[in-house]
């Protein structure tokens, strides 16, 4: 068993400093992957392929675990306790049964479930109320412009029909999405600057090239932030708009970046600019099958 270690703990200092700050943050923290577990993974003819990470998930894990991460940042509750990766080897009523002890007795608020698969999604809120335990109410996920599939299709479908928060992870792709790596001379300047090998071949380069575009706009502040909800009014969604456009019925505008600033009329071509910006991102970004906006 490989365990992994964390020898620094100045992420969770800021908050000893200076307490004050606790009120002004959602604070979220996960579980699992300390006493997890590498175990090799193979094909269908027993070769080894690589490795994948086996959370622990045992009741007296999640429990000691907490209690570690409260004494650490100094605080008394978390607001949202993630289940770091499903582990199937330990039942859910197990698992979530230690959730619901932690949050009985104040050290969390809520409950999260990190790299579950739909159907796992779906059995732990079928668990949660068979047990009368509070749901979860976040999921977090690998989802970003150029790996839409690992979201969009049945997860997303579980998300927004159960009222479910989505928090993506990895969601710049490694950085690949802040321009960072352009080309295999990039790859070098970070250590996770091999993993972005792929994203250099197919529609990588073609959605880095509609973001600058984006950016040049947003940086000429022609654009607001509109705050609204979906049909269904389960889900908060946030976009931007050019600031000609008049913002739909129940929209709340927030001034974007340096709004003091009026369009150019030499370069401006209307509200339709808008939507084919976004047109020519979602085109360029590679979508998995039956793909949607939400």
């Amino acid at each position: 068993m490989n365990r992994v270690t964390y020898p620094h703990d100045g992420e969770s200092q800021w908050l000893k400093r200076d307490p004050a700050k606790r009120d002004k943050v959602v604070l979220a923290t996960k579980v699992g992957f300390l006493d997890g577990r590498l175990e090799d993974t193979k094909d269908y003819n027993g070769n080894v392929t690589g490795q994948e990470y086996v959370a622990s998930l045992h009741p007296d894990v999640i429990a000691r675990s907490a209690d570690a991460s409260l004494q650490r940042m100094g605080i008394d509750t978390i607001d949202l306790y993630y289940q770091h990766r499903d582990n199937p080897e330990v039942p859910l009523v197990d698992s979530l049964g230690a959730f619901e002890a932690l949050r009985k007795a104040g050290k969390i608020r809520e409950t999260g479930l990190s790299n579950f698969e739909p159907v796992r999604v779906e059995e732990a809120l079928a668990t949660a109320a068979e047990n009368k335990f509070a749901p979860a109410v976040a999921v977090q996920g690998w989802y970003n412009l150029v790996e839409r599939e690992k979201f969009e299709g049945a997860l997303q479908d579980v998300v927004t029909s159960q009222g479910l928060s989505f928090f993506p992870f990895y969601s710049l792709a490694n950085g690949f999405l802040t321009g960072k790596y352009r080309s295999q001379d990039d790859l070098g300047k970070s250590v996770r600057g091999m993993r972005n090998v792929t994203y250099l071949e197919g529609r990588g380069q073609s959605v880095l090239a509609a973001l600058d575009d984006v950016s040049i706009e947003i940086e000429k502040g022609e654009f607001v932030f509109i705050v609204g909800q979906s049909g269904s009014g389960k889900s908060t969604f946030l976009r931007l708009v050019l600031k000609e456009e008049k913002p739909s019925q129940g929209h709340q505008p927030r001034p974007g970046p340096r709004t003091d600033r009026r369009a150019d009329p030499r370069t401006d071509t209307g509200p339709d600019r808008t939507a084919q910006r976004g047109q020519r991102l979602v085109a360029r970004s590679p979508q998995p099958p039956n793909s949607r906006s939400v």
